[in-house]
């Protein structure tokens, strides 16, 4: 394999986000960077003999066709700027969403015009910067280029030395002792007397009552913004307990098969596994579900992706959503067996996020918008400013006490099971504004806990099908997208 070179800090932030990497696959699999505080050494740490360290190559990022954030802050910086050679590779990063460059030697803003996806970036002060005018930097920019979706903060990094990594020399790494001194408060902060009239009395109550009790404003935020949100759904349970038969709505095992039917089968000829189906028949279900018949998902059983493809790319398709108008319950386990399918319970190599078979039970529910949603922010501002109270620049998060933003998340959980109603996701919608993929077919999350495990997918994380709502109510499912994420 041709050599590729990586910057110790660099490789530290892929080993956080997904481990070493082992091939150059591997790379794929990284969405999100955020921790350059722990830099790899190979001295200490095997290494694969095709990457090698080398201070100042970031060239690999433009290799990760996934990454959506990277954060090279100075706020979380304690080794000073990191140098890197070429920022060219920002080229490549087509789904990059958000950028923290401020701890960088950054200069040309001009790159920030091959990042379509951008939605928010951080930079060095404006005198460290050439080509402003694609940004028109002030202390907040917003993009005329992309119709004000970007915001452009322009944040001075923390002064401190360049740090070039020296191989084999682990102790350059580590951070100095800290202070045992307390850091001295900012003159504005000394002058600025308790409850000082900046702050407005809308703002005042959400970071007063430190008690054990909600407030009634964080209850009756929670109760608008579940009205507001609600969608009828329907959840799927799992029933560790029950045995499902080969008919039945379950996760894995032996699917049920209409025997006039050719085998599903991968890339590669080989027979798919049953990740879901559900029994329309048994369910209860409604428009603009199917009422009658049965919906099933297989998936690639090699693939350590579990069949996704995350590329972008459509000729892989190692996965399968196949609708059965009418379901025979009188084929049998042996006559499926037969036909090659996999259960998941032999000595082939299995790559599943379900454990093993499991029965659910369906039932109509109300879904509500998770706070992971990226409308969710703007909807809760929206919505505690009509009880009177603004959270300013501040999210909900930073703008409640605890107790109230406890109340918060334990009362809009996210995650679960779920058929329609809202997606959850543990890093971002990957979906296009505005696609055709605007109706929640199937979403399996990850359940369980240590040796009750049932789902697990990738690092805790959440499988989700979509389709365009008007081929599912016309029983279409020949054009559906499957996407997974983890933390």
């Amino acid at each position: 394999m041709e050599t590729k070179y990586i910057d110790h800090f660099l490789l530290g932030a892929v080993r956080d986000a997904v481990g070493i990497p082992t091939v150059l696959y591997d790379l794929k699999r990284v969405k999100k960077l955020v921790k350059f505080d722990r830099p790899v050494d190979p001295y200490y740490i095997n290494v694969a003999s095709w990457l090698k360290t080398k201070p100042g190559a970031f060239e690999l990022l433009g290799e990760m066709p996934n990454l959506h954030t990277l954060l090279i802050s100075s706020t979380t910086r304690v080794y000073g700027q990191i140098y890197i050679n070429d920022f060219s590779f920002l080229k490549n990063c087509k789904k990059l969403k958000k950028l923290d460059l401020s701890a960088t030697n950054f200069t040309d803003c001009r790159l920030l015009l091959d990042l379509p996806a951008l939605q928010s970036a951080v930079l060095p002060p404006l005198s460290q910067l050439i080509h402003t005018e694609v940004i028109n930097c002030t202390d907040v920019i917003s993009r005329a280029e992309l119709a004000g979706k970007v915001r452009i903060i322009a944040e001075r990094p923390v002064k401190a030395e360049i740090v070039k990594p020296v191989e084999k020399k682990w102790e350059k790494f580590l951070p100095s002792e800290p202070s045992a001194q307390p850091a001295a408060l900012p003159e504005e902060a000394k002058r600025a007397p308790t409850g000082s009239p900046k702050a407005s009395a809308a703002q005042e109550p959400l970071q007063q009552a430190k008690g054990k009790e909600a407030s009634e404003m964080i209850k009756k935020l929670v109760e608008l913004f579940k009205e507001r949100t609600a969608q009828d759904a329907y959840s799927l349970t799992i029933q560790p307990d029950v045995q499902p038969d080969l008919c039945g709505s379950k996760l894995s095992g032996l699917p049920y098969w209409d025997l006039s039917k050719p085998v599903p089968v991968d890339g590669e000829g080989k027979p798919m596994l049953l990740l879901a189906q559900i029994n329309f028949d048994r369910a209860g279900t409604a428009a603009p579900l199917p009422t009658h018949g049965m919906l099933q998902f297989f998936i690639r059983s090699d693939d350590d992706v579990f069949g996704a493809c995350f590329d972008g790319e459509d000729e892989d398709k190692n996965f399968r959503v196949i609708y059965h108008g009418t379901v025979d319950e009188s084929v049998t386990r042996e006559q499926v067996a037969a036909l090659g399918f996999l259960d998941g319970t032999g000595e082939e190599k299995i790559y599943t996020p379900v454990y093993r078979e499991l029965a659910v039970k369906v039932e109509k529910a109300v879904s509500y918008m998770t706070l992971a949603d990226e409308q969710a922010e703007p909807l809760l501002k929206e919505l505690a400013r009509s009880l009177g109270v603004e959270f300013g620049g501040k999210t909900s998060y930073d703008a409640l006490n605890k107790e109230d933003r406890d109340y918060l998340w334990d009362n809009i959980p996210g995650g679960k099971h779920w058929m329609l109603g809202h997606p959850y996701f543990t890093q971002y919608d990957p979906r296009d504004p505005g696609g055709p993929y605007d109706t929640l077919l199937l979403q399996i999350d990850t359940d369980g806990e240590g040796r009750d495990d049932y789902v697990m997918w990738g690092d805790a994380g959440v499988g989700n099908f979509f389709i365009n709502r008007e081929k599912l109510e016309q029983l279409d499912f020949s054009d559906v997208m499957y996407t997974w994420d983890c933390c």
